[in-house]
């Protein structure tokens, strides 16, 4: 017999929330009692599309397309059983590229000429499209909906010379009037489809978060969103959004208005720090922001670096995130006589509340182990910090592990770490654990430690390994993940020579090594720890009682 709460819906779904799709399945044969509110969990998101199209009637792979088609007409009465589970539906995900055999068109066709609502999922908030019937996405969309994620990049789109994708734009700002969150993906320049998408920014006046392919936030576009009174997040994205043209975004002039971006504290930029600077000197949103990532297009120097850090120590003190993408787009614009030293990161320093801070560059940072605890001692509050961990021109790393004990007195909040480290030499030496009083700091909260190409001999393997758990004592650090090898773009990683392959390829085994110790090294530090503290307080008792024994005598 269940407990008095779990007879309550509410109580429940939230239960319910946090199972797995197999005991909600299971939840739902118990009894008629928990049917409804599992039910409405096996079907909150639905990320296979025949899931949905199978209720309306069997469906079969047609022999020539390949596609899946319904094998009987939908009736009337088959929308019975659709409305009984579409209406539990929150989320809806069609992805084709996901899904082996595609659906065929005349699928969609035949739902939107039977359908008996002019709504199909009336609870909808997030629809999710990936599908070359892109015209089709219109049979699931309605005012409800919150947060739209679109792909509008096929092949076919360039052939119709995009009409498509401009009619689709043109649909959403009339059928998605209340969106929050947009999210449009394409690998094409933004001017082919610029004037239908100014008319649907402008038209969302509850769009809270923006995030658009690579070289589409032109001055253009965020001046089409710059009188949004709610809008607070404008990204763009690697890989999965796509990628624009970048001539797009060389020139860049926005002259804000007054009252302009009076939300926005989140913003990705890839734009020149020349332009930047004079954007930021003469913008108002600056000064709000609290997470920015910018990437230039030209080649940066440190010098062009220490300007714009220099303007965000007056004009962005409330960074809380700052990324800095330096790498070059090209090879060829590498220049290895640059050196990003602490004197060029200093003004930042004045930033006191960043908590999140990554920066790459095709070399190695110019820092000493003392430069890295000057620098993380000013933010002790650091979740994530990445020095440039995966340097594209290969030398002798400067700093050691003594890096890491600084970060971990001065930032034991820590939870990603990114760092180009030495480990050719023997790890410094460990304080004994013999009292739980002597230990080193510790990062009790590190999830990922990003180490990039770092070089390790084979001897020093398990010591790393030893001295990586002392940092590691706590629970939490059991999924500490060690990451090496280089995260380049793919023009990068092709001009590698078959003997820098070698190398990263032992590097990376040396550190799979390290990364299969860990866990059990961990595991032992803390149940020794554990012992020791209760030994301590055993100990510690013991001299209370003599204590008071001495002064009752």
């Amino acid at each position: 017999m269940s407990h008095s709460a779990l007879r309550i819906p509410e109580i429940l779904s939230l239960v319910l929330n946090y199972t797995d799709h197999q005991t909600a399945l299971s939840s739902a044969l118990a009894c008629k009692t928990w049917l409804n509110p599992a039910l409405d969990e096996l079907w909150r998101c639905i990320k296979d599309p025949f899931a949905l199209f199978k209720l309306l009637g069997p469906m079969h792979v047609t022999s020539e397309q390949k596609s899946w088609i319904y094998s009987a007409f939908i009736m009337p009465s088959d929308w019975t059983r659709f409305h009984y589970y579409a209406r539990r539906i929150r989320h809806f995900e069609y992805t084709e590229v996901a899904t082996g055999n595609q659906v065929d068109a005349s699928v969609l066709a035949e739902i939107a000429r039977t359908r008996l609502n002019l709504v199909l999922l009336p609870h909808l908030k997030h629809l999710h499209w990936n599908s070359k019937h892109l015209n089709y996405a219109t049979l699931f969309m309605h005012s409800g909906i919150c947060q739209l994620t679109v792909s509008i990049d096929r092949p076919f789109l360039a052939e119709e010379g995009f009409a498509e994708a401009r009619a689709f734009l043109v649909e959403c700002a009339t059928r998605l009037p209340n969106l929050t969150i947009l999210d449009l993906r394409g690998s094409f320049s933004v001017v082919r489809v610029q004037t239908r998408l100014l008319g649907l920014l402008r038209s969302l006046k509850r769009l809270t978060t923006l995030i658009l392919p690579r070289y589409w936030i032109t001055s253009t576009v965020l001046a089409s969103v710059a009188d949004l009174p709610c809008l607070d997040t404008i990204q763009w994205e690697y890989c999965i959004q796509g990628e624009g043209d970048v001539k797009d975004v060389e020139t860049f002039e926005l002259v804000e208005q007054h009252g302009s971006f009076i939300s926005l504290v989140d913003i990705s930029l890839e734009i020149d720090f020349t332009i930047a600077i004079n954007l930021f000197e003469t913008a108002t949103f600056p000064t709000r922001l609290t997470s920015l990532m910018i990437r230039p297009i030209a080649t940066v120097t440190p010098t062009d670096l220490s300007n714009f850090l220099q303007l965000c120590a007056t004009r962005c003190r409330a960074l809380s995130t700052l990324h800095l993408e330096l790498f070059p787009n090209k090879p060829q614009q590498v220049n290895g006589s640059h050196d990003i030293t602490l004197e060029t990161l200093r003004p930042l320093l004045s930033c006191l509340n960043i908590t999140r801070f990554s920066i790459s560059w095709p070399s190695q940072l110019c820092l000493t182990d003392n430069d890295v605890e000057e620098l993380v001692r000013r933010w002790p509050d650091l979740t994530e910090l990445d020095l440039a961990f995966d340097p594209y021109i290969p030398s002798p790393p400067r700093l050691t592990l003594a890096s890491l004990i600084s970060i971990a007195t001065h930032c034991p909040k820590l939870q990603e770490l990114g760092i180009y480290l030495d480990l050719t030499s023997p790890p410094p030496p460990i304080p004994s654990s013999s009292s739980s009083s002597s230990t080193i700091p510790c990062l009790p909260d590190i999830r990922n430690l990003y180490v990039g190409p770092s070089p390790i001999s084979e001897e020093n393997a398990k010591p790393t390994a030893l001295f990586l758990s002392r940092l590691c004592i706590s629970p939490s650090s059991f999924d500490l993940q060690l990451h090496p090898g280089i995260s380049w773009e793919p023009i990068f990683q092709a001009t590698m020579t078959p003997e820098t392959r070698d190398i990263l390829m032992k590097y990376s085994l040396l550190w799979k090594t390290v990364g299969e110790y860990l866990p059990m090294l961990v595991t032992l530090r803390s149940e020794e720890l554990a012992k020791v503290r209760k030994l301590e307080r055993e100990v510690e008792i013991l001299r209370s009682g003599r204590k008071r024994k001495e002064e009752k005598k």
